[in-house]
């Protein structure tokens, strides 16, 4: 094989040109047509349920869908990694070999922690379903299991040789919303949660809408989600967004994989607080702790409401640790923290303990440890009044017991067996608790 040949067959890898995509297409349609070769059913296209011939094509000929509600947070991850513009993906033609071979990089990352490699490493695995393509050869359905099978066949010919060709599905010309629409029936059906990082699923919600014009609604609607977990999706993405980009680690996605209760439980405790400035300090503290989530010393989506729950506690001893500290200038970035414009003294406090909680490591740690003591002290203290209350509670409880007797169970046909007993043992019980609560008074 000479060089022009070699560059060539690298060429089509991720690919073949346009026109001899769409030309393969109209040769094999015709050819399974006079040849009856099997079909493959399309629920609800354009209204209709239609059936389209099953094309068998060389694996190399498909292109991946750029434009992948999967793939959106990794591709911007896999630019800043990468040094790339940061519209590589956004703005560049998806012809282009460059992109295409960029995209089977980051699906192969993906196939490989999904274990999708491992199965189809096993040659008695084979394709069963087939490809879904849009008329132009764009993989619609089946992008992670095409890179598997390219990965496979690429690396061993003839171990994998039942790779060579794979079967696809053509859809006949159509709008992107009808392409988008068929994509998140399919995606329902095979369960979208289990395909998506909670970080790349309210992106691919946020690119519908912007390309589309879905209101919230209309998405709620279409991938049978409640409206308010849509809305939690884009906040707490929103949060995740600040956060690293809080730690210069901007659009570095793969880091918050595993956090997603934390971010939830945060932006559910951020609005139970009463102002922004303590929206801002809690926030800040969880950001460390994410940081750091050993330190919580439990699970930060049960630290995080504790913290919430007992921030006016944890500030004020915060501030007793932190009283002999000098006050750190409170910059204009840090006012718009909290608002910008002009401060309350309250807000004015509350920027200053942040700026000297996090002054350095140093005084982070300190400050973690007391907050972690702050809401132990909290928890026992609750421990506390529960015991101390424990009394009243249960007469209270033997009240209404009592009530329903009186009030449901003095009727004609009511068994009275055994009651005389155990009034007087109440009666005995009452006249301990009544020597009991003389012996405190006095």
């Amino acid at each position: 094989m000479n060089e022009i040949e070699r560059s060539s067959l690298a060429e089509k890898k991720f690919g073949w040109p346009l026109p001899t995509r769409r030309q393969s297409f109209s040769d094999l349609t015709k050819e399974a047509k006079e040849k009856g070769r099997d079909s493959h059913r399309i629920e609800n296209f354009k209204g209709q349920t239609i059936s389209l011939p099953i094309l068998r094509v060389e694996i190399g000929l498909p292109k991946y869908r750029i434009a992948n509600g999967r793939t959106s947070s990794i591709q911007e991850e896999w630019v800043v990694v990468n040094g790339k513009d940061e519209n590589f993906f956004t703005d560049g033609d998806p012809e282009l070999y460059t992109l295409q071979e960029a995209q089977h990089q980051i699906l192969s990352e993906m196939i490989g922690e999904e274990g999708l490699s491992e199965k189809f490493r096993d040659p008695t695995n084979k394709q069963v379903e087939p490809i879904l393509l849009d008329e132009n050869g764009f993989v619609i359905n089946g992008n992670r299991r095409l890179c598997s099978w390219r990965e496979l066949y690429y690396s061993d010919q003839k171990k994998y040789s039942h790779f060579s060709h794979v079967d696809v599905v053509v859809l006949p010309k159509c709008e992107d919303k009808e392409l988008d629409a068929i994509e998140s029936r399919l995606q329902i059906e095979k369960d979208i949660r289990s395909d998506y990082t909670w970080h790349a699923e309210a992106k691919m919600f946020k690119e519908k809408q912007r390309k589309f014009g879905y209101t919230t609604t209309e998405l709620s609607r279409q991938y049978r989600k409640k409206k308010k977990e849509i809305e939690e999706l884009f906040e707490i993405r929103d949060l995740g967004a600040e956060y690293l980009s809080s730690r210069d680690k901007r659009n570095m996605w793969s880091l918050l994989n595993e956090t997603e209760h934390t971010f939830k439980r945060l932006n559910k405790t951020m609005k139970e607080q009463k102002s922004l400035a303590d929206r801002e300090v809690l926030k800040e503290l969880a950001f460390h702790y994410i940081d750091d989530p050993d330190a919580a010393e439990e699970r930060l989506y049960t630290f995080i409401p504790k913290l919430g729950k007992h921030l006016s506690s944890v500030k004020d001893e915060l501030r007793l640790e932190f009283s002999d500290t000098d006050a750190k200038d409170t910059d204009d970035q840090a006012l718009l923290a909290f608002g910008g414009g002009e401060s309350t003294p309250t807000e004015t406090s509350d920027m200053e303990l942040v700026a000297n909680i996090f002054a350095s490591p140093a005084a982070i740690s300190k400050a973690q440890d007391v907050i972690v003591e702050t809401l132990k002290t909290e928890k026992e203290k609750i421990s506390e009044e529960a015991k101390a209350k424990y009394f009243v509670k249960q007469l209270h409880k033997s009240r209404t017991a009592l009530n329903d007797a009186l009030n449901l169970g003095l009727t004609p046909e009511a068994e009275i067996e055994g009651a005389e007993k155990q009034l007087d043992a109440m009666e005995a019980s009452i006249a301990r608790i009544r020597e009991f609560i003389e012996q405190r008074k006095n």
